[in-house]
């Protein structure tokens, strides 16, 4: 019998994964890694889907019904994982779009809905010269414990259904419509991120605005001030802004120049500006343009072993009112990692 065969799905599988942090299927490839399975007719399946496969759950194609998964208690357990797995491609999903892990410097899973943030401050440290004579005093960093703590809180959409409703629906159409419901969900977690990163976590921290030279006229000159203000180390590699905004300044006569945007006028790629990836969130602000290190700007924090959906529910068909939420909370990093334009100030 191969390994994957002898994994026991009880539900209690997810409470062994949700304490370790980790989802359904990295707890699997723990228990029955892949790596294993080289050269094997298996070799292109992750441990997940070695699951299905077992089960007889086929997700694509000619696919199952959704009914298909609750045939027996083994299969009934991986429905929860397969929303979850659907739901998590629609939120890295974006041509455009702005997604959570572009923005994120790092991701912190916690137990609690507080988390008390360390805030390094470079602008007034005195790091300039690190040099110093035989006994003399180093240059310091200061670092401290932020005065507000950052509460987590959930973000996420109800569905209302019932099993009768969806039992007869093909496993493919499903995965489907919950990947858009990801994507949105992605957006919005990025508009919380982008607030943040704008207005502060609490703490007295916002970004700072650079200043428009002449409002309500967006000039070259203007996008260069915002790339060259950044300092103490920090440089940014992504902006954002929403759709209107964007289309002003992918019409300046500079940006528009042939070479500089081949790869948008022949495949649909947002151009780069100045090394910049150029993203799209509709809660920027009008007339906002915000400029990012996303390596050093903010802290995505998330729930330990947080499911998105309820688990449990799933499992038992109660389908009346399932919600797919994630708990997030942001910390931000560091202030100087980040600068807008207001173009209409």
């Amino acid at each position: 019998m191969a390994k994957f065969e002898e994994i026991s799905l009880e539900k209690e599988i997810y409470d062994a994964a949700r304490k370790e942090g980790e989802t359904l299927t990295q707890h699997l490839e723990k228990l029955d890694p892949s790596e294993e399975y080289k050269g094997s007719k298996l070799a292109k399946l992750d441990a997940f889907e070695r699951q299905l496969r077992r089960q007889k759950l086929k997700v694509t194609g000619n696919a199952c019904l959704v009914a298909d998964f609750f045939k027996t208690s083994g299969s009934a357990v991986l429905f929860p994982e397969f929303v979850n797995r659907n739901v998590r491609l629609g939120m890295g999903r974006g041509k455009f779009e702005a997604t959570p892990d572009e923005l994120a410097a790092t991701t912190t899973q916690i137990d609690s809905g507080v988390y008390k943030g360390v805030e390094f401050d470079l602008s007034n440290s005195d790091i300039d010269h690190v040099r110093t004579a035989e006994g003399a005093i180093f240059s310091k960093v200061i670092a401290k414990t932020k005065e507000k703590a950052i509460n987590l809180h959930k973000i996420g959409r109800t569905i209302e259904s019932s099993y009768e409703a969806l039992r007869r629906v093909k496993a493919n159409v499903l995965a489907v419509a919950l990947q858009a419901i990801g994507t949105k969900l992605s957006r919005k977690i990025v508009s919380e991120m982008v607030g943040v990163i704008i207005n502060g976590d609490g703490n007295t921290n916002p970004a700072a605005d650079v200043g428009i030279a002449s409002p309500n006229t967006l000039t070259y000159a203007d996008m260069l001030e915002l790339e060259l203000e950044f300092d103490e180390g920090f440089e940014p590699s992504l902006m954002l802004a929403d759709k209107a905004t964007m289309k002003k300044v992918m019409s300046l006569t500079e940006f528009k120049d042939a070479l500089i945007a081949s790869e948008w006028l022949t495949n649909g790629k947002p151009q780069n500006i100045f090394g910049n990836a150029l993203r799209i969130n509709a809660y920027v602000g009008a007339d906002i343009i915000l400029a990012i290190d996303p390596r050093s700007a903010i802290e995505m924090l998330e729930e330990k072993g947080g499911s998105l959906v309820e688990t449990e529910k799933l499992i038992d068909k109660q389908f009346e009112r399932v919600v797919i939420s994630k708990v997030v909370g942001f910390n931000k990093l560091f202030t100087g990692a980040s600068r807008y334009l207001d173009i209409s100030p």
